[in-house]
């Protein structure tokens, strides 16, 4: 860890600089909007799940999900329910 230089920020103001580094692979040509489109097959979908999340429509939903879960769990626990999963 190391101080973040003269101008720049960081959370806590600290970076983490690497001593050494190997490409494990390269980016699809175009980047990232070629992989997963409107038109993607949903087993692509599934397979590239951790880049769905990061769309503005995934995200949304998700947090909609948590939200609903978290009233179900307090409704719940209000009333001496123990939740087991």
């Amino acid at each position: 860890m190391h101080r973040v230089p003269e101008g720049q920020s960081a959370p806590g103001g600290l970076e983490l600089q690497a001593d050494y580094w190997r490409l494990l692979g390269s980016a699809p040509p175009g980047g990232i909007d070629t992989v997963l489109t409107s038109g993607s097959e949903i087993d692509l979908q599934l397979d590239n799940r951790h880049l769905m999340i990061r769309g503005e429509n995934t995200s949304k939903i998700l947090r909609l999900v948590s939200i609903v879960a978290k009233a179900f769990r307090a409704h719940y626990e209000d009333r001496g329910y123990t939740e087991v999963s």
